[in-house]
Formats: structure tokens, C-alpha cells, sequence
């Protein structure tokens, strides 16, 4: 049996690493856009909670405001009656 080797030059070699590096990129770039789309996704939804989180903030604060309303004057009806 006849044994051959094969071996590499360097101009083989820079074109393997050229070949790979290129591979990596590529894919390094479509894992980007894969997260970039999610980001903006995320985001979205973020700030939709953080919209209805303002507005129930905001009804909560203005019951709070109606119901110290309503203690004044029930003290104010309770001063009168006494």
C-alpha cells in the first residue's frame, strides 16, 4: 500500500482562517439580528407594561386623593354633629 501525507502551505492555511473567520461573522451577524429583533420585541412590551402601570398609578393616586376627600369632610360632618 501506497501512503500518502498531505500537507498544508501557509497560503492553505491563511485561506482555511480566512474561510473560518468569514463562517464566524457571518454567523456572529445573524445571531445579532436574531437578538436585535427580541430587543425590540422586549422593548415593546415593556413599554406597554410601563403604560399601564402609569395609568393605574395615576386612577390609584386619584382614589387615594377622593378618599382623604371624603374623610375631611365625614370629620367636618362629625365636628358639626358634636
Amino acid at each position: 500500500m501506497y501512503n500518502q501525507t498531505m500537507s498544508l502551505t501557509s497560503d492553505d492555511l491563511a485561506d482555511i482562517k480566512q474561510l473560518m473567520t468569514s463562517l464566524l461573522d457571518a454567523q456572529e451577524r445573524r445571531l445579532d439580528k436574531r437578538f436585535d429583533e427580541q430587543d425590540e420585541r422586549l422593548d415593546e412590551i415593556l413599554n406597554a407594561v410601563g403604560g399601564e402601570l402609569n395609568e393605574q398609578d395615576k386612577m390609584v393616586s386619584d382614589h387615594t386623593e377622593q378618599i382623604q376627600n371624603h374623610e375631611k369632610r365625614i370629620l367636618r360632618l362629625e365636628k358639626r354633629i358634636a
